[in-house]
């Protein structure tokens, strides 16, 4: 038998009909059991509800006669004893679903992303369409579906995971924002966007994905997102390390090593340090050429609005960031500022004030920073944006450390 889809009764090479939708149900039944056999009065409510059925046990006993009817030779798959029917049959496609999944499960605990990834599609092969899709009117049927098709999306959401982890390409990522269209209460596919639109270099977009998540389940239940996604929130708006895809996929040098055993000063860092550390370095490989040409081009759109310019101005800052043009990328923050000052975006202005504050750090400029800082968690306040409070002052609070260690360099020097 096969369940995962309208229902499929096979035998010897072919197909068996079982028409009335009633006995296809008792069949089902009976395979999802698994051998064990299902009292009576349980089959009754499973089919026809907790309602009074005139006569449940008679009815049952006719369907289990059609059923046989319709099973022609193989009628002796379907037992009785005194606990109940039961039946002799495979349900093969879940089996061979759930044997893919133990697998997936097994890859995913040992860290084998290309393993896990694998097994979630060999999993996912076996549906048809809709799990039980020609019984929704069965009452047990319904419910059955139902946990089906949850766990089918979790396949999926497994799935997706090893693929962002292993480096999301642009099919994973569209695939993921069909599925959160389509499932937008459905958190942790939520924060596995977010994560894989992230490393394309568009924070503002992760976080704005996060913010819709947060927006949608207070107005259509009332609740907060959970922990995990306000700490994932967090740990964007930090540039979190841990965020950055699977070690093995990037070709270039590691160059905070190679800066660590050059001269530097404590208080002023470059740009490659800064890309290598906040981001995989084949995100430089992989797109810089690409969204340079790609922003350069929105930004000079005869149509686009400040606001637009503001932002393809900050993303392209972004990008510059990571090979080392800190100038540059004040100039374009710079201007982008301006624009979203002029548009009137608050919720843009305060990612750009963040960029500028990191910027300013990075080019040495610590008092410049703390105040750009302190204006960008003032910002957040008066918009009631708690998270980036919070790292708008995590980030300050760095700048000020900074800044006094340099002041107690300068006095040890003398200075």
């Amino acid at each position: 038998m096969h369940v995962l889809g309208p229902v499929l009764v096979r035998a010897d090479g072919r197909q068996i009909a079982v028409d009335r939708p009633l006995e296809r149900a008792v069949l089902v039944r009976l395979g999802l059991a698994r051998g064990t056999p299902v009292a009576d009065g349980r089959m009754a409510v499973d089919l026809w509800g907790d309602g009074d059925v005139n006569r449940p046990i008679p009815r049952l006993r006719v369907l289990i006669s059609r059923l046989r009817a319709a099973l022609g030779d193989h009628a002796n798959a379907v037992l009785r004893s005194p606990a109940g029917y039961r039946v002799n049959i495979v349900v093969a496609d879940l089996a061979a679903a759930e044997a893919a999944a133990d697998r997936m499960h097994a890859a995913r605990r040992a860290g084998r992303h290309e393993e896990v990834r694998a097994a979630a599609r060999e999993a996912l092969a076996q549906w048809r369409g809709p799990a039980l899709a020609d019984l929704i009117a069965v009452p047990f049927a319904r419910a059955e579906a139902a946990r089906l098709e949850e766990w089918r999306l979790g396949l999926t959401v497994t799935g997706l995971d090893a693929a962002v982890r292993l480096g999301a390409d642009a099919e994973v990522i569209a695939q993921l924002a069909t599925l959160v269209a389509e499932h937008p209460l459905h958190e942790p596919l939520a924060r596995l966007h977010a994560i894989a639109v992230y490393r394309t270099g568009s924070q503002a977009d992760a976080l704005e994905r996060l913010q819709r998540l947060r927006r949608t389940l207070s107005e259509e239940l009332g609740v907060d997102p959970a922990p995990e996604t306000a700490e994932l929130e967090l740990r964007i708006l930090r540039h979190d390390s841990s965020l950055r895809a699977a070690p093995g996929r990037s070709e270039w040098p590691n160059l905070s090593a190679a800066l660590e055993n050059s001269a530097g000063t404590p208080c002023a860092h470059t740009g490659p340090r800064l890309a290598t550390t906040l981001h995989e370095p084949w995100l430089v490989r992989s797109w810089y050429q690409e969204v340079r040409r790609h922003f350069r081009a929105l930004i000079d759109a005869p149509g686009a609005t400040p606001a637009e310019r503001a932002n393809a101005l900050s993303r392209h800052a972004f990008h510059v960031l990571m090979t080392g043009g800190l100038d540059a990328a004040a100039d374009l923050l710079g201007e982008a500022a301006e624009l979203a000052r002029g548009a009137g975006d608050e919720a843009l202005l305060l990612g750009v004030r963040y960029y500028q504050g990191i910027v300013d750090i990075e080019r040495g400029r610590l008092r410049t920073a703390i105040a750009t800082l302190e204006t960008g968690e003032l910002l957040a306040g008066r918009l009631g944006d708690k998270t980036r409070m919070s790292a708008f002052a995590t980030i300050r609070l760095q700048a000020v450390r900074e800044w006094l260690a340099c002041d107690e360099s300068f006095a040890a020097l003398g200075g």
